[in-house]
């Protein structure tokens, strides 16, 4: 059985949320997530970042979603 918690958050202008498995932040550090999130536009930050985890081994399933208020 699987219990979810939800709740609502108000993001600020240009504030983004990154959803991802461990197969992202296992394999890449919070600063290197950080950064490619700030330098790209989603898209393509994601692209970036399942390179990133790619890279350095990429040893589980990779999944990311990035949402970004304009």
């Amino acid at each position: 059985r699987v219990m979810a918690e939800c709740s609502v958050v108000k993001l600020e202008e240009g504030a983004c949320v990154v959803l991802c498995s461990d197969g992202l932040n296992t394999c890449v550090e919070d600063g290197e997530i950080e950064r490619l999130v700030r330098q790209y536009p989603p898209r393509e930050a994601v692209g970036r970042l399942i390179d990133a985890a790619n890279g350095n081994g990429g040893r589980d399933n990779i999944t990311v979603v990035l949402m970004k208020r304009s």
